[in-house]
């Protein structure tokens, strides 16, 4: 199974989260998805102005597992929650190996990704509106549930301060500890803006901002950063700090990714085949006309050198046709995947500019036109780029890379368009009204551009999105029907 989800990252740039789930009972699950984006043709991208090395210099690949799911519940009480293996760590870290200290280290960090990733569902879930009154008791549960993983995790420092442990184990606590204060703080926000409307919810408003000030107290007596609202550079160290704590939290979820040219074999070997063809061309022309009138004649000499000229143009044809010929079977970039020393899986990547033509029906049917919008590109086809990813998962290795439960992994794809904005006009455009007096107003347009997207998965399943940008960037990403 494949899931996916696409949002504008920033000015420029879109996310295509994709999330590869393997079938449980499958050793082996092939995954293919299509990125197909029709673009207009006053853009000017096509293939002679944009190559495939402006193409991958546009495109960033992040792989990262997926977190194992439990609840705020299951943190607590579940057998093999991150948290009850951490607390089955600590006594080890006397005299600690380094393997012991970095499966401290390892259980704190994927303990930090398991909170965050609980405590979001949970306020995503209390944040819905509909129905608001099953809703409260809630709120009072998720509190108590803070309270209890935290209370558990902090007393993890009396047992550290006390046994004198190695420094570094002091220090792996505090970043956890930092980071998941933070995580607390945040999403307690996030569900007090959801819920600051609803008159039903006062008192646990209030139990919420209750929290939050506990957390920053304690914040403030460890000596951690905090917002401050009247900072004059606008919080830049907090923000930082953010940046560190996130990256070592969230960084045991990281793969490997090993990327090296695609095909290359293939490829050698369809140049060697087409150098082969243009030298049996021309040793022929050469023995043919050697034949007739003999060696060190003029008319064999002027062929023996017709012959090597035709023959470098016979093998760059050559070249070109194979390498077309090849069609799905060529890829630019392979990547092998792998945790721990275990490839459990590899990817394949390629892009090119397909011709209307050999697009398939459903993919053009999908990404259908207005009436308007037909009647144009009669005379102005749009360009069609294809970036397509072919990944193959080892579920049984898989398995192997972690002592957690892993569903599968996320391949988290930016794509930068700030490319596409060379040939944009001024995005501000101005237009005359009427004032009702008899007098002409000028109000301000604005130009934009649409490119489509259909993003194929496993060929069958297709969405659609049309992404509205200018030169100042991307505007609105919508989903269409």
């Amino acid at each position: 199974m494949i899931e996916e989800n696409i949002s504008i990252h920033s000015n420029y740039t879109l996310e295509v989260k994709l999330g590869f789930i393997p079938e449980k009972e499958r050793k082996q699950s092939r995954f293919a998805v299509n990125f197909w984006l029709f673009i207009p043709p006053n853009l000017d991208i096509h293939a002679a102005t944009y190559e495939k090395k402006d193409f991958y210099r546009d495109v960033k690949s992040n792989i990262r597992l997926i977190t194992p799911v439990f609840t705020l519940t299951e943190i607590i009480e579940s057998q093999s929650s991150p948290l009850l293996k951490l607390e089955h760590s600590v006594p080890s870290l006397i005299n600690a190996t380094t393997t012991e200290k970095d499966n401290f280290e390892h259980h704190t960090r994927m303990f930090l990704s398991v909170v965050k990733s609980a405590l979001r569902n949970v306020v995503l879930a209390i944040s819905n509106p509909k129905p608001f009154n099953k809703t409260a008791p809630k709120v009072e549960e998720l509190i108590d549930q803070l309270n209890t993983i935290v209370s558990r995790y902090r007393r993890l420092e009396q047992y550290i301060a006390a046994k004198a442990i190695d420094p570094k184990i002091n220090n792996y606590y505090h970043i956890g500890d930092e980071y998941l204060s933070n995580v607390i703080e945040y999403n307690c926000f996030r569900l007090m803006k959801a819920l600051q409307h609803k008159s039903d919810f006062a008192a646990q408003m209030r139990a919420l901002s209750s929290l939050i000030e506990d957390e920053l107290r304690y914040k403030k007596s460890k000596g951690m950063l905090t917002v401050d609202r009247d900072s004059a550079d606008h919080n830049r160290a907090f923000v930082k700090r953010l940046g560190y704590l996130k990256k070592y939290a969230e960084n045991v979820l990281f793969v490997s990714a090993t990327k090296k040219r695609g095909s290359v074999l293939k490829q050698q070997l369809y140049y060697s085949l087409a150098a082969g063809i243009s030298m049996v061309f021309a040793t022929a022309v050469a023995f043919s006309f050697q034949r007739t009138y003999g060696n060190f004649t003029m008319p064999f000499f002027v062929a023996l050198v017709v012959s090597y000229m035709l023959k470098d143009r016979i093998k760059e044809l050559g070249r070109y046709y194979f390498a077309h010929k090849s069609g799905s079977g060529y890829f630019d970039l392979k990547t092998k995947i792998s945790l721990n020393s275990i490839n459990f899986a590899k990817s394949k990547e390629a892009m090119d500019f397909i011709e209307e033509h050999k697009v398939p029906r459903a993919v053009l049917q999908k990404r259908g036109r207005p009436a308007l919008s037909a009647n144009e590109n009669n005379m102005h086809t749009e360009s069609i780029l294809l970036y397509r990813k072919l990944l193959t998962l080892n579920r049984q290795k898989l398995n192997k890379c972690s002592d957690y439960a892993l569903h599968g992994f996320h391949d988290i794809v930016r794509i930068n368009f700030h490319q596409y904005t060379r040939m944009m006009d001024n995005p501000d455009v101005p237009l005359f009204v009427s004032d009702g007096m008899q007098h002409a107003a000028t109000v301000n347009g604005e130009k934009t551009y649409e490119i489509q997207l259909v993003l194929q998965l496993n060929e069958a399943e297709m969405h659609q999105y049309r992404l509205i940008m200018n030169r100042d960037g991307i505007k609105e990403l919508f989903r269409e029907n």
